[in-house]
């Protein structure tokens, strides 16, 4: 009876239109005008055969859609869905549709899911280019959209009811006849944040909203201020969410990603003014939130949500900033504007300068308060529900004005993937959707609510989001509100922002013990519920056993044991397959499809195709094996399934010679029948509660085993010989995916050669000039090896006057015979010829021409034969002593083969064999050649390099793999006969940038060089230092000296070292002064005996070293002798002194009188007759003064603090009428006072120089800058 009444519906369904579509085509005239221009299949002759009404899967719906639009498809699948694979027929469809934006790019596409009547309406009006409308719930949109293009004639309510075919042919039909233009599905947030700023965007795309596409080429992103950037304005404290700027990013000709963005606040504010920042784009929320503390209290780096916000090729989009602000009692009269000034994206980005949007000013008052809080708990959810409530909340109103809500954020929490397992999410009030969201962006989902919800004085609104649960059995949904910037809210007062209160719904952590303000939720299996698991790993291998291809995990919820009777499982092979085995002149296992080897087949890549479950295997048989796409399965299983989980393994022995870059693509369809069908035990009945309908599992690729060398660079050295662990070559070795490898042998071979120097030949020309006529040289070149080139240079001798000159001849190509000839001018010169060419001999000839009554230039260099000394190759082993390899690092545990060089055989060539060493799989480890060279003449000027690597593995089975890749290494060590030593004054080092002033008693570093050693470290045993001593002092004031090296004591002087006749202080007998060969900072530090009573110190003015003599200096490796190394360069000068004078600042001219402090500090110092201590006597002060008053008005009076103050004024610097401070004495300290005369609109300002304060005989301060007393203006 039931089987009848079905088909008498499909008849009356023929004949009648059906409700809600156009009377124009009944569903027969429509599927047959839809035949006609070939988007279906013509039924015309059987119209039952339409089976009009039958639901229609995703799949189909895709073809019909492609076919509706004028979008070529081709037949290519590349993988876009994870659920559509290479062999389904829809792949192409599907995938045509997302590259034209008519389906969203999700993971999955859900192919055998029945489309519902608001996704129909979208496919259609997206392939025909009708507008949707601009509803707040997206799929009313649609509907709407479809009514006024007339495509439908009744609006429906219950969107995601499955759509039958017949209606959906009848809406295809109507939309074929329909004209409109497609303005694209516009933003969600854009219309939001355009309301907020006073710009209605309702009809602007994102390429509408000021970007410019056509400075856009390449992979470039041009960035630009939006000119719908927000207004200016005074805004209240403690706003929430505000948008305050726009920046519009414009791609080239390809997509490009932005990753990160750098903010930064400017104008008259402070860190407290933004407590928060995030990005905004139409989809919503695009970044975390960050405050502007976090770089240098006014930047703030955005990450934007992974994987970044993409940019289409030559489309524009907008992104908003979005900002909490602080109350008005922090941020009152703040001023600020956020400037873009960095992008981080994957091409190259444009037009980052000066991008700051307008200034918002915080005015005196707070926004209205709104409070989100949880409004109760929801149940748990199960796989397939759709629509269903996953938490609850309410809005209370503020206590004095009304509020509209314009947007809310939820960040997700729990387990779920909130952008693959849940869609479809819904924002209801009272029942009815107020804003919709297909997905989320990332962790996030934000509602648009157009234009908005209100929120009465006084009162609440309780709201409920509702989301399709498509996958995540036993993960938990948790969401909270992250910041106080995902609110945003209009008050009605002041037309901005509302504070949002979110403390009751901002923690969620997804655990079902934790804390989760808005409730938390499990994800609930039906009866049966089944996971993909993927492949161990996604690249497997040929000739392998008992391959895991992936496994299948059954959760039974039944409450009984099940039974499993059927399972099926579809592979298929990629395009492009073959058997790599060499057939008919071919090479095997090469990854080239050569001589005849055969495509392959399934047959010819998998056997003993398996299911495991319980322990048991049970073998799946391939329907045909001759093709690329097939199913392996079994009907007639009779397995358990207990209650719990039960897994599933599939596995299958891989054959000999599959080529690599094979892939192959495992699912489970139909499940429920023939993909997978149990029953229950006791009635036999088929289990129907099944979820998901379909598996698609990871594609997996065959690669073969095998190993890449690659060099890391290393730059030139110079060493001596018997130099020790010189590295010479570093390499990598990488595993592929498929195996680790086993290194066992290594060869390396060194290549040794002689440099060759530079051939520099020098023919002397000596006498006076005497009679006034100049002299001619004609100098013949002969080449007798070839074509030389030669560069001829002439230069004035020694013996030259001031008024000689010498005439040089140009750079020759020499064959045969040449003259060059040269003309000497009242003087002698020397003439240069410098080979250009190894090898090749050639000889110089010299004839003196003199026009002059007297011939009085001689030649000392004739008829010279000079050969150019070539590149000859060396023998390796007579420079090296021993050849090492190691592991990861030099060190003896690391190391796996040492060689002596007698090892080495004739082609320079080293063999480490007799170790095994193990990469792990897709690894990379360092390996390092180490060389120790013999302490020999021999070595000297020798070049060495280790040209070539070669490296031999096997797999984790012991077969031999390919070794692709080189690790040549360009670095050159050459050899010399022992290291170098530079020394140098540097002025710039800290000690010695200042004069100083040591107190005697104390310690002070007085001069400092740079020091490196070349070629090898040093060791230095004796340092002389030489000091000026003019007062002949030294040998009193010196007490004891250091040598610092990098801050270090190396050595160590003490009086009886200083011989007061040289004036030199020597250090010797030292041991650890080893100098480096980086670049380091030698001191010399002084200690200065006490001066005074019964004390041997005695004061020194203007004190320097005048010179610094490294000597008995050693070779580190090579025990070689180096040449002493000195400097003469005078330090900057030091005073010894009984008192120092230290000037600060006690108050600033600001004040109107400025204040300075002299404090005297004799530490253990005494008067020289007594005990007493020492008495400062000021002898003057000496200021630079930068006012901007005439000679007449920067005038001052200066006195002692307490005096009589002075009765007139003076320049700072000159003693006025009772203005002076001489001759005033003090032992503690004493303060100075500094009146400026004060002329109107006249700028005071001084500062005390470095050296000003001059006190006793010939003493002054030395601070390192001078001391600011300020300003003050009138």
């Amino acid at each position: 009876m039931t089987s009848v009444f079905a088909g008498a519906a499909v008849v009356l369904s023929a004949v009648a239109p059906i409700a809600g579509v156009s009377a124009a085509y009944t569903s027969v005239d429509a599927a047959n005008k839809l035949a006609t221009l070939g988007v279906i299949v013509d039924q015309s002759a059987n119209p039952a055969d339409y089976l009009l009404g039958n639901e229609i899967t995703r799949r189909e719906m895709s073809k019909v859609t492609m076919k509706l639009s004028s979008v070529d498809v081709m037949d290519v699948c590349n993988g876009l869905y994870s659920d559509l694979q290479p062999g389904d027929w829809g792949c192409k469809y599907a995938e045509a549709g997302q590259n034209a934006g008519f389906f969203a790019a999700n993971p999955k596409f859900r192919p055998d899911a029945n489309i519902s009547k608001w996704e129909v309406l979208k496919n259609i009006m997206k392939a025909r280019g009708i507008e949707k409308g601009n509803d707040a719930d997206f799929r009313k949109g649609y509907v709407d959209g479809a009514l006024a293009a007339g495509i439908i004639t009744e609006s429906f309510t219950d969107y995601n009811t499955p759509a039958i075919r017949g209606w959906i042919f009848q809406v295809a039909a109507e939309a074929v006849d329909d004209s409109g233009d497609d303005d694209g599905l516009g933003g969600l947030f854009g219309d939001l944040l355009g309301d907020l700023d006073g710009d209605d965007n309702s009809s602007n795309d994102n390429s509408s909203n000021g970007g410019s596409n056509s400075a856009a080429t390449g992979d470039s992103l041009v960035v630009s201020l939006s000119p719908v950037t927000p207004s200016s304005a005074t805004i209240p404290g403690g706003i929430s969410g505000l948008p305050v700027a726009k920046f519009d990013f414009t791609a080239g000709s390809t997509d490009v990603t932005i990753n990160t963005l750098t903010l930064k606040r400017r104008g008259l504010s402070n860190k407290n003014t933004l407590t928060a920042l995030a990005a905004f784009t139409d989809d919503g929320r695009a970044s975390k939130a960050k405050d502007d503390t976090q770089e240098n209290n006014t930047e703030a780096q955005l990450t934007l949500t992974n994987p970044g916000v993409v940019v289409k090729a030559g489309e524009t989009k907008t992104i908003t900033i979005v900002a909490d602000v602080a109350s008005q009692s922090i941020a009152n009269g703040a001023e600020f504007a956020i400037e873009l000034v960095d992008v981080v994206a994957n091409g190259n980005v444009d037009g980052v300068s000066n991008l700051v949007a307008n200034t918002m000013r915080v005015g005196g008052v707070d926004a209205a308060t709104v409070t989100v809080k949880a409004d109760g708990s929801v149940s748990d959810v199960k796989v397939g529900d759709d629509g269903v409530e996953i938490f609850k909340f309410k809005v209370e109103g503020a206590n004095d004005e009304d509020v509209v809500l314009k947007s809310i954020t939820f960040k997700g929490e729990g387990s779920v993937n909130e952008n693959t397992e849940l869609m479809n999410y819904a924002l209801e009030l009272d029942g009815t959707v107020v804003a919709t969201s297909e997905y989320s962006n990332g962790k996030y989902v934000t509602f648009d609510l157009g234009d908005g919800v209100t929120i009465s004085e006084g009162q609440t609104e309780r709201f409920k989001v509702l989301a399709d649960v498509v996958a995540g059995v036993n993960s938990t949904i948790a969401f909270k509100v992250d910041k106080k910037l995902d609110v945003t809210a209009i008050g009605s007062k002041f037309g901005f922002g509302a504070d949002v209160v979110i403390t009751a719904v901002d923690q969620a952590d997804g655990l079902t013990s934790g804390t989760n303000e808005l409730g938390v939720l499990s994800i609930d299996a039906g009866e049966l519920s089944l996971s993909d698991i993927d492949a161990p790993s996604s690249k497997i291998r040929a000739d392998k056993d008992n391959v895991i291809l992936g496994s299948i995990e059954v959760n039974n919820v039944s409450g009984a044991s099940l039974e499993l009777q059927a399972l099926s499982v579809d592979a298929s092979l990629s395009a492009g397959s073959f058997i790599d085995d060499g057939v008919g002149g071919g090479t095997a296992n090469n990854g080239v499809q050569d001589g005849t080897e055969a495509n392959s087949t399934l047959a010819t890549v998998f056997e003993n195709f398996e299911a495991e479950i319980n322990g048991t295997s049970y073998e799946l048989t391939v329907a045909n094996g001759t093709l690329t796409t097939s199913s392996y399965s079994d009907t007639d299983l009779t397995i358990v399934l207990p209650e719990g989980v039960t897994t599933m393994v599939i596995r299958a022995d891989t054959k000999k010679h599959v080529s690599a870059n094979t892939k192959v693509n495992l699912s489970v369809n139909n499940i429920g029948t023939t993909g997978f069908k149990a029953v229950e035990m006791e009635e036999e009945n088929v289990v129907s509660d099944i979820t998901p309908s379909s598996l698609t599992f990871k594609e997996v690729e065959f690669i073969s085993a095998g190993a890449k060398l690659s060099a890391v660079p290393l730059a030139n050295s110079t060493v001596v010989r018997g130099s020790k662990n010189i590295v010479a070559n570093q390499f990598n070795v990488k595993a592929e995916e498929a195996s680790l490898v086993e290194v066992d042998e290594v060869k390396a071979t060194i290549t040794g050669y002689t440099t060759s120097a530079a051939q520099v030949d020098t023919i002397t020309f000596a006498g006076t000039e005497s009679d006034g006529a100049d002299e001619v040289l004609t100098t013949t070149i002969t080449d007798a090896g070839g074509t030389s080139t030669f560069t001829t240079t002439v230069t004035a001798s020694t013996a030259a006057t001031a008024a000689s000159t010498v005439v040089s001849a140009v750079t020759s190509n020499v064959t045969g015979t040449s003259a060059q000839t040269y003309t000497v001018t009242e003087a002698a010169g020397v003439v240069t010829v410098t080979a250009g060419t190894a090898g090749i001999p050639f000889e110089l000839s010299t004839v003196n021409t003199t026009p002059g009554a007297t011939t009085d230039i001689t030649s000392t260099t004739a008829n010279t034969t000079i050969a150019s000394t070539a590149v000859a190759a060396g023998d390796a082993k007579k420079v090296i002593a021993s050849v090492a390899l190691y592991k990861g690092s030099v060190s003896d545990s690391n190391l796996l083969k040492s060689k002596g060089g007698t090892n080495i055989d004739s082609t320079g060539t080293v063999t480490f064999d007799s170790f095994k060493t193990t990469v792990d799989a897709n690894t990379t480890d360092t390996f390092i050649v180490v060389l120790t060279l013999v302490d020999g003449v021999d070595a000297v000027g020798k070049v060495l390099n280790v040209s070539s690597i070669t490296v031999t593995a096997n797999d984790d089975d012991g077969d031999d793999v390919v070794v692709t890749g080189t690790a040549s290494s360009s670095k050159n060590v050459t050899v010399t006969n022992a290291g170098n030593l530079v020394l140098a004054y540097d002025a710039n080092n800290t000690a010695n940038k200042n004069i100083k002033t040591v107190l005697g008693g104390t310690s002070e570093v007085v001069a400092s060089y740079d020091v490196q050693s070349q070629n090898e470290s040093t060791d230095v045993e004796t340092v002389k230092v030489t000091f000026a001593d003019a007062s002949g002092n030294m040998n009193k004031s010196l007490y004891s000296a250091k040598l610092l090296l990098n801050g270090k004591e190396v050595g160590s002087a003490n009086n009886e070292d200083y011989n007061s006749t040289t004036k030199v202080l020597t250090f010797d007998n030292l041991t650890d002064l080893i100098i480096p060969k980086s670049n380091v900072e030698l001191e010399v530090e002084i200690t200065t005996s006490s001066i005074g009573f019964e004390k041997v110190g005695k004061s020194i003015a203007g004190e320097t070293v005048t010179k610094i003599e490294l000597a008995d200096i050693t070779g580190v490796s090579s025990g070689k002798a180096v040449a002493s190394k000195s400097s003469s360069a005078t330090s900057k000068a030091f005073s010894i002194v009984d008192v120092k004078v230290t000037p600060t600042l006690v108050k600033s001219l600001s004040n109107g009188t400025a204040q300075i402090k002299l404090t005297a500090d004799a530490g253990d110092n005494t008067q020289a007759t007594s005990e007493s201590t020492p008495v400062v006597t000021l002898n003057s002060l000496t200021f630079t003064d930068n006012g901007n008053g005439a000679a007449t008005e920067n005038v001052y009076k200066i006195w002692e603090d307490g005096e009589a103050i002075p009765t007139t004024f003076a320049a700072i610097n000159t003693a006025g009428t009772g203005s002076s401070v001489t001759s005033i004495s003090f032992t503690d300290d004493v303060i100075i006072n500094i009146l400026p005369s004060g002329v109107a609109d006249k700028t005071y300002s001084l500062s005390l120089k470095k050296n000003g304060v001059a006190y006793n005989t010939s003493l002054t301060t030395n601070m390192t800058s001078e001391l600011d007393l300020g300003s003050k203006t009138y």
